[in-house]
């Protein structure tokens, strides 16, 4: 645990010795020069992650529209063959209705 406590101690040394040389710097002569490059430094970091992310984003958007592009052709083709297959059953249906006239027109129905 005081190992620990002394390695924790040692890290908030080190980052208020990094702060601490950062304003000494700020303080001095040109300091404004310093600040301003400091924050096109992070401006330009900032703009490169939401480049990163931007591309990311349109590269997911493209993958879901071609899946979702893949789904709907399967969808229509099996809303099609439903189609057929009801129009069928009902010429079926009428035909076993129809009596012995019926009967020719299911052999017709069958044949193709």
């Amino acid at each position: 645990m005081r190992a620990e406590m002394s390695q924790q101690e040692a890290q908030w040394k080190e980052a208020y010795d990094l702060l601490l040389a950062e304003n000494k710097k700020l303080k001095s002569s040109g300091s404004e020069a310093l600040l301003a490059s400091q924050w096109r430094q992070r401006y330009e970091t900032c703009l490169k992650e939401k480049d990163e992310l931007e591309s990311k984003l349109s590269a997911a958007a493209e993958k879901a529209e071609t899946v979702d592009g893949k789904y709907e052709l399967k969808y229509r083709d099996l809303k099609e063959s439903f189609r057929l297959y009801r129009k069928k059953a009902k010429e079926i249906f009428e035909a076993q209705q129809g009596g012995p006239q019926g009967v020719r027109v299911m052999e017709s129905i069958m044949l193709p």
